[in-house]
């Protein structure tokens, strides 16, 4: 049987979406995202030592860590999130965001965000 979509609820109305089998939610998970699910623990960093360590190769840097994810610019902060107090991020993210910071040195190397 083939997986069902997933339905959500109307919004401000209340109602809880249909009910959908736990194994068919699942596959439409697998289906859509297959790396997601098996990576997902291998891929977190959990505190900002391992974070430290993953970016700058030092637990003792997570000082820096704090710092890029609250003291800079918006559009410049490292992806992080919280799981209670623990500061938390992925690593898939964090190279993305790497690769960003890249771009906008090697697009604009003066730093002038434009032509």
């Amino acid at each position: 049987m083939p997986p069902q979509p997933l339905q959500a609820a109307i919004p401000d109305s209340g109602k809880a979406p249909s009910r959908i089998p736990a194994n068919a939610e699942l596959a439409v998970m697998v289906q859509n995202e297959p790396a997601l699910l098996p990576s997902l623990a291998d891929d977190l960093l959990r505190g900002a030592s391992e974070i430290a360590k993953f970016v700058f190769g030092n637990p003792r840097q997570r000082r820096a860590v704090y710092h890029l994810a609250v003291e800079v610019r918006p559009e410049c902060r490292m992806p992080v999130f919280r799981l209670g107090n623990l500061i938390c991020a992925r690593r898939s993210t964090l190279l993305r965001w790497i690769a960003r910071q890249e771009e906008r040195v090697l697009v604009h190397p003066d730093g002038s965000g434009g032509p």
